[in-house]
């Protein structure tokens, strides 16, 4: 077995979480049987139920592109209580609309936004950006944009997080037009729970699997993601 089929990675007796060659990354990387792809695409409809209920001290992170300037609302990442308990990145609703960062300090607080004109739907479809909700601070392509009320709960919100969609009080909506080349979600402890690569399974069917659960996650609407290329 090598470093590819490891579950786990230890170096210097500490547990690698991820290792990355020049921009290669090249651990974690899906099992024997599985296809690792550049990237998924969604086209209105697919999304991912991720099992996983944040609180306002998680953190998402996914590296994504837009394919199309929809005059809907096209959400990256989501979860919401109606006004409450969100933890959502999501585009506004026309072909220029600013990308909106919505957090609740807990799940039973309203939310406070930020809308990130730098990251409108015009200026996302040139290539992938990256995109991190850690805790309070919202980055961009690297860049700090803003920094939220922090706010110390640890009570997760009722509604677990969708990925190429919002989950509004348990409903799909808002399902947008992306090609992602990873998510991960860490909890407040910074350790993670889901660690999401684009890749096929052994049936061919293109969908994320998790490193951390050993799980492939297909879409969870009746259109399958669209198969990026294979990874070199």
């Amino acid at each position: 077995m090598n470093f590819y089929d490891a579950k786990n990675l230890v170096i210097d007796g500490k547990t690698v979480q991820e290792l990355f060659i020049g921009e290669e990354r090249v651990f974690p990387r899906v099992p024997e049987g599985y296809t690792e792809l550049e990237y998924i695409e969604s086209a209105d409809s697919q999304y991912i139920k991720t099992g996983v209920l944040v609180n306002p001290q998680y953190t998402v992170a996914a590296e994504f592109m837009l394919t199309k300037r929809t005059t809907t609302w096209d959400t990256i990442f989501g979860t919401r209580n109606g006004n409450l308990a969100r933890f959502t990145a999501r585009y506004a609703n026309t072909a220029t609309g600013n990308l909106g960062i919505h957090r609740s300090t807990s799940k039973t607080a309203s939310y406070h936004s930020f809308d990130d004109a730098q990251a409108k739907k015009t200026n996302v479809t040139d290539k992938f950006h990256h995109i991190r909700l850690a805790k309070n601070k919202y980055y961009f392509d690297g860049k700090l944009r803003h920094t939220f009320t922090a706010g110390s709960s640890l009570t997760k919100y009722a509604y677990e997080l969708f990925l190429f969609a919002n989950n509004n009080v348990g409903s799909v909506g808002d399902e947008g037009y992306f090609r992602m080349k990873f998510c991960t979600i860490q909890d407040e402890n910074n350790e993670y729970v889901r660690y999401f690569i684009p890749c096929l399974n052994s049936d061919r069917v293109p969908g994320m699997y998790d490193f951390v659960t050993d799980t492939f996650y297909k879409s969870n609407s009746s259109k399958a993601f669209i198969a990026g290329p294979v990874k070199g």
